[in-house]
């Protein structure tokens, strides 16, 4: 049984053992991540068909300044993991719903923006943008969004994000 034949097939059928084994210790063991699948991530987002609405107060164009408007997303794990790690997806639309009322990155990559002006118009210089204050707490991240605009403005908010765990959304104005 030592011919090279005999050695190739014995390298093969060992080769296939390991390969089983492998096998079976991942369908046993649960997994967060997998050389197939990367992270595993959970999506969360409300019920709700918007998160929230509100109509701005009116800001003259041609009068000079802006109004502003700051929201904070509270993303708020389910407890099933310490410091969990989430990534937003928020969708901001200004004036009605459809995806031309959506906000589009500028040709500068500088903001993202809706209208021109002097008509309706938004800035959003924060689109989800991480609180660093909120990175020492146990189960909550956060976000910001922040924008400036003039003229009359309603806007639509929808929240979701894909984290390492279930959690709640939530949003606050605080400007």
């Amino acid at each position: 049984m030592d011919n090279p034949s005999s050695q190739l097939i014995g390298g093969v059928f060992q080769k296939r053992i390991r390969t089983a084994g492998r096998v079976g210790q991942e369908f046993k063991a649960p997994q967060v991540a997998s050389g197939a699948s990367g992270v595993l991530a959970y999506a969360s987002e409300n019920a709700t068909t918007w998160d929230r609405t509100e109509t701005l107060p009116y800001v003259d164009p041609m009068a000079g300044g802006f109004g502003e408007c700051e929201l904070i997303v509270t993303f708020t794990g389910d407890g099933s993991q310490e410091l969990p790690f989430a990534f937003p997806a928020s969708d901001l639309r200004i004036n009605g719903t459809a995806e031309a009322n959506m906000v589009d990155y500028d040709a500068f990559y500088t903001a993202w923006v809706y209208g021109a002006w002097p008509g309706d118009n938004v800035q959003a210089t924060d689109y989800d943008a991480p609180v660093v204050a909120s990175f020492t707490s146990t189960y909550q991240l956060q976000w910001k969004i922040y924008f400036t605009y003039v003229g009359n403005i309603t806007y639509y908010l929808k929240l979701r994000a894909r984290g390492t765990c279930l959690g709640v959304l939530t949003v606050a104005r605080t400007i």
